[in-house]
């Protein structure tokens, strides 16, 4: 269940977060804390998006999907698929979900739907809680990518369930401010120090793309990580953009909108030169 998940998530990396030095959360500044890295602002994108919109959209992805479903095509892949031991069904599932995320990703960082994603990078102090926030879109494209997977492989229910649970989990910790030198794994999984450098806001933003396996970065040529620095600052790039859930919620429809008027603009400003 949701709720049991995100209290898990959070004794979790409270724990981590004390194991690896901030002391900050036994001072009594926690509160000033809480305010600084909206944390009622992710809580409030988690509720909305696993307990309001969640139904809603696994609906809208029962009925797009539903074409897919069936075919002899389809059920070779999923008997192929199906006679894999099961932890090499699970490693499989684990790779192309990671990689069909890496691809919806990317297509969110394009000019169109960006507004939609940047809410995801509005967090300007990163911790595990940044994972989780979305914009409901955002979440309607997360969960489309996830069940076409599923449909077009044909995984098991548990194989399906225990891939989520590791993302969702895997999400929190890649967003957590520790860190964790590991080598040469970096070149393998995301860890937090890698996946930072997706969140600086200018053009680094666009690297670093997967969510597990940092060699699928590698592999696209979007591999972003140097070893001399730590990334420092996040956030959307505009020091203007709203930070509460409402304000957010509306965001990508307002910057849409701007789109739209600017073109038109445009449009008129040359038709009045070019006259009648």
């Amino acid at each position: 269940m949701p709720v049991i998940d995100i209290a898990i998530a959070a004794l979790i990396f409270w724990a981590v977060y004390l194991a690896f030095g901030h002391r900050h959360l036994l001072r009594p500044d926690l509160r000033a804390l809480l305010r600084r890295t909206h944390v009622a602002t992710d809580l409030c994108h988690w509720f909305a998006n696993t307990v309001l919109f969640a139904p809603l959209w696994a609906a809208v992805g029962a009925i797009l999907l539903a074409p897919l479903a069936g075919g002899d095509a389809l059920a070779a892949l999923h008997g192929a698929v199906r006679v894999l031991p099961w932890a090499a069904q699970l490693a499989l599932a684990l790779l192309i979900f990671d990689l069909a995320a890496y691809w919806r990703h990317r297509l969110m960082h394009s000019d169109a739907l960006w507004p939609v994603h940047e809410v995801h990078h509005s967090s300007t102090h990163l911790n595990w809680l940044s994972g989780i926030r979305n914009h409901p879109l955002n979440t309607l494209a997360i969960h489309l990518v996830g069940a076409a997977v599923i449909v077009t492989f044909g995984f098991a229910p548990d194989i399906a369930a225990i891939v989520g649970l590791i993302r969702f989990y895997w999400v929190c910790f890649v967003h957590s401010d520790i860190r964790l030198h590991l080598g040469p794994l970096n070149y393998v999984i995301v860890t937090p120090d890698f996946h930072r450098w997706h969140h600086v806001p200018d053009g680094i933003r666009h690297r670093n793309y997967a969510g597990f396996f940092s060699f699928i970065d590698l592999a696209f040529g979007t591999f972003h990580f140097p070893r001399d620095r730590r990334a420092a600052i996040f956030g959307p790039g505009a020091a203007d953009y709203p930070q509460q859930y409402p304000a957010q919620l509306i965001a990508p429809f307002r910057a849409w909108a701007r789109t739209l008027a600017h073109r038109a603009g445009r449009v008129l400003a040359t038709g009045d030169r070019q006259g009648p």
